[in-house]
Parts: C-alpha cells; structure tokens; sequence
C-alpha cells in the first residue's frame, strides 16, 4: 500500500508520541517522532518531506506556537495540527488564525479523529504541492495562460495545445460555457511562433451583424450613416498575430460569408472600400453550441464548418473531471486570499464536500467564482459552507442525502444552542453523559466554531 504521506509527532510526552505514532502507521502513514521543538526542526531541515507535523502546545524549551510558526517558515505546503489540553483552546484558536490546520485535545476522544485529522491534512498539503508542481511546469510555458488540471481530459488538452502551437492551423475550440475556451486559446497562441504579436477576441454573439462586421474588418469613412471617420478592424489590428471569433455560431450569414472568403484568401475589405488589402493572422473559433445542428438547421454555413474543423479541442466540463475540483479550489483559494490581502484560508470539510458533489454548470469560471465569494464572507481561517453561494449549498443533489454523520452534528449543535452552550443542559437534552458528548464536541470542532465566532452561534 502507498504511503499516505510523512507525518512528524512532536510531544515531550513519551507514551502519546509512542501511540500516535503506531496508530499512524498502522493507517499508512511514515510516522517519525520528536520529544521536542529544538529536535523537531533539525528533523525537519534535514530533507524529509513531512506533511503533517502534530504538535504538543506545552513543551519544555519552545513550545508548539513558535515551533508553528518555524516550520511555515521553511514551508508553505506543510500543514500544522496542534495538540493541547482542554483549557488552552483560546491559544489553539490563536494559532488556527496563524495557519494551524486544526487542534486536538488532550485526552483524546477517540483516536479515529485523530487519524482522520492527519489525513485530511495530509491530503491538503499534497494538494498544494501538486498545485504547485503545476504551476512550475506551465511556468516555462507563461503557465499555459493559467489553464490548471491533472486529470486525464485536461492532460489531453495540454498535449492538443503544444500540438497546436507548432502549426498555424485554423483552431475551433467548443465546450460549454466557462470551460476555458479562451484560455486554451491564449496558450497556444503563447506558445507559438506568433507569441510576441497581437492576440485580439472579439465575442460575436455581443454585436449586431453590421457592427460585427464592422469591428471585424473595419469601414471608411461615411460608408455608413455614424461613420464619421475611418476605422481600422480587427482582423487588421491582430496582423501577424491571432484573432479569437468566440461565440462563432451568433454570427449570420452575411458575416458567415465574409469570414469564409478571410479565411480562404487571407485578404480583409472594410465595409465602404472597393479595395481588399492582405492580412497575415491565425484564426480560432469558439462555440458552446452545437454547430453540427447549426449547419442541419441551415442557420450555420457548411462550407464555413468544414473550414474550421480543420483543428478542434473540445473542453471538457467541470464535472467530467471532477478530480481537478480541489485543485482548483486551491489555487482559487490562494489567489484570492493573496488578492484582498488575507492569511492563506482552507475550505472546511463540508464545504470540499459540498463543492465536490455540485455539478458546476457555470464550469471553472463558476467555481472561480465560488471560492472568491467564499474568501469575500468568511471571517475565520476557515471556508464553510455558510460562506458559498447558496446554489451550492442547497442544490437538489445536496438536499436528497445528508451524512449520518452531518445529522448528528446539526443535532449535537441545535442541543448546544438551545442550552445556551451549557453542557451539562446539553447532555441531558440528548441523553448523553457529558464524557459522551465532549467527544462529540472535540470530533465535530464545535468547540472551536464557537471561539472563532465568539458565541453559541452556529
């Protein structure tokens, strides 16, 4: 069995660093040990790749706050759980707000927790250090104009791309809306020979057809009631480089026409001109319809559909690869917390639940969406699901099945609210002992939800 990843327990307790150590283990985890901070980060500079360092707050020497804030230090994509006893959660929710993944109280409730923990933690960082692998593999390549995806139909789409920027082929591009059309456009361009000239797009479906035309090809003066002055189109202003009709299948048949003729002769005539002057540019085309439906119906050329299904990519949608959705969860995430300025956030596990399991018909322009929104809302070192859109955290698919699991939480919580968080009250709501339900508490975070929010308030 793989590895589930390289944790380092750090406690200057012998007995806890010895069972959290077998217990990791047995779940698949390389689990080393540290009796203290001072060992801990000569462990952890000498080259082991650790995902997940588990820390005891209280330690002789320094403690597991400064030994935190070393360890992000020398790493951005190693995540910090912190372990502590019950009376210092104020300090355990001081170092969630410095980049903590999570605490653990002392005794421990149940050792699955502690366990699943690690996992999810450990599942993090190697999110982030594949993220970043992607990153420094499209950097040599102005990071493939952003497009980001390990999944097999966006690794098809990378190898379309470099294919593509050796040619000067007409492209179409077709997909559904906010699967990247654009982007993907952009990264062959900025792979090309033709990287250095002008990339020009124009959406056709935004124009009616005569100011279509005339932003595509340009007009003389007084050709047309308006034009008081001579304008150079597009196709001339992206000459040697690229030009992007996204939204193809918007344009009519005039325009159709028009195009046909461009593309057969590479020569332009700006509407008033009797003269066709030459142009030099690459043509891609985009289309979240289907034109082979267009051409049926008769309202899309098929002389001009054959012209361009020369090269096709088609994107794929957001749920058809949905093992991308947390990695692209996570460069959002990282670009908005750096955008407006915020300590780096982490979605909570429901909220990576839910947008797991959204179909995303907006695709990745959606979930961009979605993450700036929850970056926006949320006022913690935590993205919950309070803090998305509500399309997502109420759409059918969501309302059809709730986790067992996630039923006990809401009522461990309504118990806690109706109690006003008096525990012993809470309990007896529940017919629980109160040893029952403080492992409830520690294995839900409940504890930490109200210090964060300073209330009873969920």
């Amino acid at each position: 069995m793989a590895s589930r990843g390289n944790v380092l327990v750090v406690d200057d307790d012998e007995s806890i660093r010895s069972v959290l150590c077998e217990v990791l283990g047995e779940d698949g985890f390389s689990a080393t040990s540290a009796s203290g901070a001072e060992e801990a980060l000569r462990k952890v500079g000498n080259g082991k790749d650790f995902d997940v360092v588990i820390t005891d707050v209280k330690m002789s020497g320094m403690d597991g706050m400064e030994l935190q804030r070393r360890v992000k230090e020398r790493s951005d994509y190693v995540e910090v759980v912190i372990i502590t006893a019950f009376g210092d959660i104020p300090m355990s929710v001081q170092a969630m707000k410095q980049g903590a993944f999570e605490f653990l109280t002392k005794p421990f409730g149940t050792i699955d927790h502690v366990v699943l923990v690690t996992r999810r933690a450990a599942e993090k960082a190697q999110m982030a250090k594949k993220l970043q692998r992607l990153t420094d593999t499209f950097e040599p390549r102005d990071r493939l104009s952003g497009l980001i995806g390990a999944s097999e139909p966006m690794q098809a789409v990378y190898r379309r791309v470099v294919q593509l920027a050796k040619t000067d082929s007409t492209v179409l591009l077709l997909g559904e809306t906010g699967t990247g059309k654009e982007m993907t456009v952009r990264a062959i361009h900025n792979l090309s020979a033709r990287k250095d000239a002008p990339f020009v797009a124009v959406n056709c479906g935004s124009l009616p057809e005569s100011l279509l035309e005339s932003e595509l090809f340009g007009h003389t003066k007084g050709s047309f009631t308006g034009a008081s002055s001579s304008k150079l189109g597009l196709f001339a202003s992206a000459s040697g480089g690229s030009i992007l009709l996204d939204e193809i299948e918007a344009a009519k048949q005039g325009t159709q026409i028009a195009l046909l003729r461009v593309l057969d002769s590479m020569k332009i005539r700006p509407i008033g001109s009797n003269k066709s002057q030459k142009v030099d540019v690459r043509v891609f085309a985009a289309s979240n319809d289907d034109l082979e439906a267009r051409v049926e119906d008769g309202s899309f050329r098929k002389d001009l559909y054959y012209r361009l299904v020369s090269a096709i990519i088609t994107l794929p949608a957001l749920r058809e690869r949905r093992s991308d959705v947390p990695i692209l969860a996570e460069y959002f995430l990282r670009l908005y917390c750096k955008t407006y300025g915020q300590a780096t956030k982490r979605l909570s596990p429901r909220a990576s639940e839910l947008i797991m399991r959204y179909e995303w018909p907006g695709n990745v322009r959606e979930l961009k969406h979605a993450i700036e929104h929850g970056i926006i809302f949320s006022s913690g070192p935590v993205v919950g699901p309070k803090d998305l859109p509500k399309a997502i955290t109420f759409c059918p698919n969501h309302a059809s099945f709730v986790p067992l699991a996630e039923l006990e939480k809401r009522h461990v919580e309504k118990a806690l609210q109706l109690s006003a968080f008096n525990k012993a009250k809470a309990a007896k709501l529940l017919g629980l002992s109160r040893q029952a339900l403080y492992r409830k508490i520690e294995r839900y975070g409940l504890e930490l939800e109200r210090a964060v929010t300073g209330s009873g308030q969920f």
